[in-house]
């Protein structure tokens, strides 16, 4: 069953609870998905696959996310946002110790698929949920509190890796995040108060509706562009320190889980900066910025490039705050679930299936070095576009 009320929107302060159970919900679906990248040397021997093929991992998880995102609405619409969320945790924890059981690479795969389609399922609610029950003056914070859930993944991922190295195996890991999740899904069903309002399905009609705004387009490059220069590159990142710089495995682990930490602020601070210099703006300077940083990393050594691999995850974390909340105002409020079902699912093609393939080729056939320099440039150009951005104007006592 599913509700057609609209959420009255209120102070983050009022819903700050919901918010971080939605957050942490969103920080397992990420980690089950990347805790891959800590265990792709591991997986790599085990399997007997190429960096090529440990790139294809990540393209089997982002189909799944893609088709995940673009049918959550027919979820959503008919058990509501807040069942969208419940489901959504349920499923990544099966789908996760699926992965654990698979006999075989191609098994694996169709589980890594699932997995994709599983965690795919939450954002858009998330993002509905949040941008219809927040007021618009802590719409940006609220926002940051959400994007701090990848970076805690990217932290926690290669951590945990290295803890439990020589404690357990890597199915037995993923056994703890998938009973986790299934936790985490069971205490909102019982304490969420938020997101009991449905969304609207993929139709035809709503689809060509937004998909006609031309600032729909924009976000979805834009968003691409950002989940390259974070979840692309910090997925093949490891290998990139390990073949080309020469680091070893439990060096590149810490280094990648410690460059994280500074983000988790950062990211916080992109929402408080969205709210006071305007969404684009935010948006620009830390995508050109992060994309400067990448170049940087490429041609330095010793302490500069330590240096960049701190400064550039921590500059394209003030980059989702805003640019998920912009997402929430290019398009009508009545079209906001469409948006965030759609969007998000086509710029992932981009950042994190794309560009994952494109960096694990590239460091099979050339270098990783050219594949981090080429989407460096990529990230520093797009950005350009936010030019064309418009926003639709918030009407008082706006809801979904």
């Amino acid at each position: 069953m599913s509700s057609s009320v609209c959420p009255q929107p209120v102070s983050l302060r009022r819903i700050l609870w919901d918010v971080v159970l939605i957050s942490l919900m969103f920080f397992l679906g990420f980690l089950a998905r990347f805790i891959f990248v800590p265990l792709m040397p591991t997986l790599e021997r085990e399997w007997k696959i190429s960096h090529e093929g440990a790139g294809t991992f990540f393209l089997f998880m982002a189909f799944g996310f893609i088709s995940g995102q673009i049918l959550s609405g027919l979820f959503s619409s008919r058990w509501n946002h807040r069942g969208n969320l419940i489901i959504s945790a349920f499923l990544v924890g099966l789908s996760l110790f699926l992965v654990t059981l698979a006999p075989s690479l191609s098994i694996l795969r169709i589980f890594l698929i699932l997995l994709g389609f599983s965690a795919g399922l939450h954002l858009p609610s998330a993002v509905a949920t949040i941008a219809a029950s927040v007021d618009h003056e802590d719409l940006g914070k609220a926002m940051g509190v959400h994007q701090t859930a990848p970076i805690l993944g990217m932290i926690i991922g290669p951590f945990l890796v290295e803890a439990s190295f020589n404690v357990m195996s890597w199915r037995l890991l993923l056994c703890v995040i998938s009973t986790s999740s299934v936790l985490l899904g069971l205490l909102f069903c019982l304490l969420g108060r938020t997101g009991s309002f449905a969304g609207k399905p993929p139709t035809v009609g709503h689809v060509k509706a937004v998909t006609g705004y031309p600032g729909f387009w924009v976000m979805v490059v834009i968003i691409g562009a950002g989940i390259g220069a974070a979840v692309g590159v910090y997925s093949m990142l490891p290998l990139f320190l390990i073949h080309e710089k020469g680091l070893n495995l439990s060096k590149a682990n810490v280094l990648v889980g410690m460059s994280r930490i500074p983000c988790l602020f950062l990211t916080f601070l992109g929402g408080w900066l969205s709210d006071r210099l305007g969404m684009k703006i935010t948006m620009a300077g830390s995508i050109i910025a992060s994309g400067l940083a990448l170049v940087g990393l490429v041609w330095s050594k010793g302490f500069l490039m330590n240096l960049f691999v701190f400064l550039q995850p921590a500059l394209v974390s003030l980059f989702f705050a805003p640019a998920f909340a912009a997402l929430s105002r290019c398009v009508p409020s009545t079209q906001r679930s469409i948006a965030t079902s759609l969007a998000p699912p086509l710029a992932f093609v981009i950042g994190g299936g794309v560009i994952p393939y494109l960096l694990g080729y590239l460091g099979e056939h050339w270098s990783f070095s050219a594949g981090m320099g080429v989407i460096g440039i990529y990230s520093i150009g797009v950005a350009f576009l936010l030019m064309f951005l418009q926003f639709h104007p918030v009407e008082e006592g706006e809801g979904c």
